[in-house]
């Protein structure tokens, strides 16, 4: 049964019906062509924009557009656009280059006659002839200029003669052929200046020049003294070497620091100690090496 269309409520009084909502309105759909640039950077081609105004959208619907010859006419050309581009290109020149001049003339080939070639040899010999006349001369001159000179003179243009200095530290000449056999193991020693007893007061504090030596630890202590005196070769006979060495004593000092040295061991030349070798003295292959250096000073005694 349908109900009246106003009713009597005893809380609320007359009512009526609500009213129905209108009937929707037709949905418009239409393309939207993309902004002439430069507004249209966010627009991705081919996909166009789609929007339907009124209350209900609907998005993502995707249509092909149409061709951009259809939506946007060209611009129209101006006159003076059109006048310019009338205008013909002016026709580039062409450069005529000159051709090379030709290559010259091959030079004649020089031909000599059979009487050219016997005169030749006539005409050397007369030219050689005064080149030996001044080359004799010049002999001559000189011959008599020697003459001429005194002998105080001579003695001081001929060049003194250089006085052999004996290097011990060179090696020997060896015959050819042969080969050095070196020893297997050698020490470090360091040797201060002949005569520097470098523990004394007036030492003390000023380290003194020295030299760095790799030695063989066969050798004995006397031949420290005599490669420092420099009487150590094949010419000096023992003699002599025992002359020049006699009095005279290698020192073993000990490295304290800040250039203070303390004095060591001392082996006189001559001595049954300056007989045995550098080994039997401590002075071995580690010296240099994982153990410090050997200090030593020749000196008289």
């Amino acid at each position: 049964m349908p109900q009246p269309i106003n009713q009597w409520r005893g809380d609320t009084g007359l009512t009526s019906p609500p009213t129905p909502p209108p009937p929707p309105g037709p949905t418009i759909m239409f393309y939207y062509p993309p902004p002439p640039p430069p507004a249209n950077i966010f627009h991705f081609a081919p996909g166009p924009y789609c929007s339907i105004p009124g209350p209900v959208g609907i998005n993502a619907l995707f249509t092909y557009p149409p061709l951009l010859s259809q939506n946007t006419a060209a611009p129209a050309q101006t006159e003076e656009k059109a006048a310019t581009k009338e205008k013909p290109k002016a026709p580039t020149k062409k450069i005529l280059i000159p051709p090379l001049p030709p290559p010259p003339a091959a030079a004649p080939a020089i031909s000599t006659t059979k009487s050219q070639k016997k005169e030749d040899p006539a005409s050397a010999k007369e030219d050689s002839k005064p080149k030996e006349e001044k080359k004799e001369e010049k002999k001559e001159d000189k011959k008599e200029d020697k003459k001429d000179t005194k002998p105080e003179e001579k003695s001081k243009e001929e060049p003194k003669k250089k006085r052999k200095v004996i290097n011990t530290y060179l090696p020997p000449q060896i015959p050819v052929g042969t080969n050095f056999w070196f020893a297997a193991e050698f020490t470090q020693l360091h040797i201060f200046n002949k005569g520097v007893k470098i523990w004394e007061e007036r030492w003390r504090g000023d380290r003194e020049a020295f030299k760095a030596f790799t030695v063989d630890i066969h050798w004995p202590v006397r031949s420290i003294i005599e490669r420092t005196r420099n009487h150590n070769n094949a010419e000096t006979t023992t003699e002599q070497q025992t002359a020049a060495c006699t009095g005279w004593a290698v020192t073993e000092v000990i490295e304290v620091g800040d250039n203070t040295f303390f004095k060591g061991t001392t082996v006189a030349y001559g001595s049954d100690k300056a007989k045995v070798s550098l080994a039997s003295m401590g002075w071995n292959g580690k010296r240099g090496k994982s153990l410090p250096p050997v200090w030593l000073t020749v000196h008289k005694i």
